[in-house]
């Protein structure tokens, strides 16, 4: 179990007692939501998240499904900034800038549905002689 899946059973388990052992309902009002936001929050089992739940201020991978296209299903990192989504605005604003008149202009809001975080890159290999004694 992920530590993040043992503070939402601790959290339940909390909400139980609210609701059954001392009769505070507002608390355990409180409670199911404060556990219902964490279970939104919690990434699946392959790491995509809601895209609700992005975090400002860091670069994610996000992801997006288009049917209307060849390749229905999309990726790129983008960084979400005051609300705005800085690579996606920056793409519109291009194609507003040159696309000639007629030309299908992408979503004004950002069309992404899921992100995850970006993994952090594997460790370089040693050189060979590096660090092992060898000289």
């Amino acid at each position: 179990m992920t530590a993040q899946s043992a503070g939402l059973v601790e959290r339940l388990r909390t909400l139980a007692q609210a609701m059954y052992g001392d009769g505070d309902e507002w608390n355990a009002y409180d409670l199911l939501h404060d556990a219902a936001d964490a279970l939104a929050a919690a990434p699946a089992a392959d790491g995509w998240r809601p895209i609700e739940t992005a975090p400002e201020g860091e670069v994610v991978l996000v992801g997006w499904r288009d049917e209307r296209d060849d390749f229905a299903e999309h990726h790129t990192m983008d960084v979400l900034d005051e609300g705005v989504w800085h690579d996606h605005e920056e793409h519109v604003q291009w194609a507003e800038a040159v696309a000639p008149p007629g030309s299908v202009l992408p979503p004004q809001t950002a069309p992404y549905r899921w992100w995850r975080a970006i993994p952090p890159l594997p460790a370089a290999p040693q050189a060979q002689g590096e660090g092992n004694g060898d000289a």
